[in-house]
């Protein structure tokens, strides 16, 4: 992950629980944002994308997890 930095642990994008169930979110140097899933990328985005977006997106990507859970 050459020139990304994790965002801060401190930042709202992430609750504690999603940090604990693995997820992170880095920034490149040129502001392009990855979210990240005990280290593999699970969706890579654009230096314009809001935290509303992320935080959606991250919502999207729970409840799929959840219902391929619920499936087996």
């Amino acid at each position: 992950m050459s020139g990304e930095q994790e965002v801060d642990s401190g930042d709202s994008l992430l609750t504690s629980e999603e940090r604990a169930n693995g997820f992170s979110i880095v920034v490149d140097d040129r502001h392009n944002t990855t979210l990240l899933k005990w280290g593999k990328p699970v969706a890579w985005f654009s230096a314009t994308v809001t935290g509303e977006v992320l935080r959606e997106f991250l919502e999207l990507v729970k409840d799929c997890e959840r219902n391929a859970k619920g499936a087996m």
